[in-house]
């Protein structure tokens, strides 16, 4: 079984393309490409100040220090707020400075989580529709708390949520229809390993 949850990519900002060293490209709409080689620099708000006399053709080199262990990891998701921590509803949005459009109000939310034993959680509810009015992040807690969630964690909402399984799309997206996104959680079934051969042991 594939299971992916999508996530939205930014369309707003300045975007810089950097490959070979140099500023290759510089976007004022954002949701540029990310080529295979090179990265793209995004900045927006106060942050796109410090960027604002670069220019195509400069020097640029990217580094990023997070420390132990984080330095070492080869995927990060960004996400938030915390929704449960040891079976309690904590919903952080507040300590985590999310803006008021994710903090308040009902909306389509996705999830990812932890159970008792475990095993992990993926999970999207609907809203802005008539089928579904959504959640609060206070009621999306108490909802993933009741189907046995101990800790979790939410992602992007609003017409990102979005659920597939086998390939098909299993939930309501509230856009009406898939929305362009940057990133998704993909879970796919582990193949097996191969044996080794007595040459290798």
């Amino acid at each position: 079984m594939t299971i992916i949850l999508s996530f939205q990519g930014l369309q707003y900002g300045t975007e810089f393309l950097i490959k070979d060293g140099i500023v290759a490209d510089i976007s004022q709409t954002g949701n540029m490409a990310i080529p295979d080689d090179g990265v793209i620099v995004s900045a927006h708000g106060a942050a796109s100040q410090a960027f604002a006399d670069i220019v195509v053709g400069d020097p640029a080199e990217v580094y990023e220090y997070m420390g132990d262990p984080w330095d070492d990891a080869p995927y990060i998701i960004g996400a938030g707020p915390r929704l449960l921590t040891d079976g309690r509803v904590t919903v952080t949005a507040g300590e985590e400075a999310f803006p008021a459009d994710i903090r308040y109000g009902r909306a389509p939310r996705s999830a990812v989580g932890v159970m008792d034993n475990g095993n992990f959680v993926i999970a999207v509810v609907d809203g802005r529709q008539w089928i579904s009015r959504g959640c609060t992040l206070t009621e999306w807690a108490e909802l993933l708390q009741n189907f046995g969630v101990v800790n979790a964690i939410n992602l992007d909402g609003g017409g990102s949520s979005e659920l597939i399984a086998d390939w098909k799309i299993v939930n309501s997206p509230s856009d009406g229809y898939e929305r362009p996104i940057g990133s998704a959680v993909i879970v796919v079934e582990r193949s097996e390993q191969p044996q080794e051969s007595d040459e290798e042991q």
